[in-house]
C-alpha cells in the first residue's frame, strides 16, 4: 500500500507527542535537580504521578521511523531525512509486517555496536568514536554497506 493511503500526516505523532529529550546525570546534585524538575512537571500537570526511565546511555542518535519515511530528532521537529538508512536496517520485511497495522511510528536510537567500529573505519578512518561513526554512517550519500552496520534499538511505539 502506499504509503499516502495509510495517513498523509506522517509527522501525526511527532507534532503529538514531541520526541524524547535525554537528560544527563553526571553527579548526585544532577539527579536531584531532575527529581525537582519532575516533581515540578507533576504538580504543573495535574497529574499524582509521571512515567520516567533512567539507562545507560546509548551513544548514537536518537531517530523515528513512521512506516516509509523515517528522521532523526531535530531541534523542534524533525531531523535529517533517514528514511533509506532506516528502511535497510530495520529491512523490509519487518517494515512489510507492520504496513498492515496502518500509520505506525517507532522511536529509539540508532546505533552501532561496538564492535563494527573497526568496520565503520574502514569505510571512513577519521572515526574517533562509535557515536562519530552513526553520524558518518547516517551521512545521505552513505552506501547500504556502511548502513548494515547500523542497528536501531526502539523504546517507544506509537500507532
Amino acid at each position: 500500500m502506499d504509503y499516502g493511503e495509510i495517513d498523509k500526516d506522517k509527522d501525526k505523532y511527532l507534532t503529538k507527542i514531541p520526541m524524547k529529550s535525554i537528560e544527563t546525570i553526571k553527579e548526585m546534585r544532577d539527579l536531584d535537580r531532575f527529581r525537582k524538575e519532575l516533581q515540578d512537571l507533576v504538580k504543573q500537570k495535574g497529574i499524582r504521578e509521571i512515567e520516567c526511565v533512567s539507562s545507560f546511555k546509548l551513544n548514537g542518535h536518537a531517530g523515528r521511523a513512521a512506516i516509509h519515511d523515517a528522521s532523526t530528532k531535530g531541534r523542534y521537529k524533525r531531523g535529517r531525512d533517514t528514511t533509506n538508512h532506516l528502511s535497510v536496517i530495520l529491512s523490509d520485511k519487518n517494515l512489510t509486517k507492520l504496513s498492515s497495522l496502518g500509520l505506525v511510528e517507532l522511536r529509539g536510537e540508532i546505533v552501532l555496536n561496538k564492535h563494527a567500529l573497526s568496520k565503520a573505519r574502514k569505510f571512513n578512518p577519521d572515526i574517533k568514536s562509535v557515536f562519530s561513526a552513526v553520524s558518518s554512517l547516517i551521512r545521505p550519500y552513505a552506501t547500504e554497506d556502511e548502513i548494515k552496520l547500523l542497528n536501531f534499538v526502539a523504546y517507544d511505539v506509537y500507532g
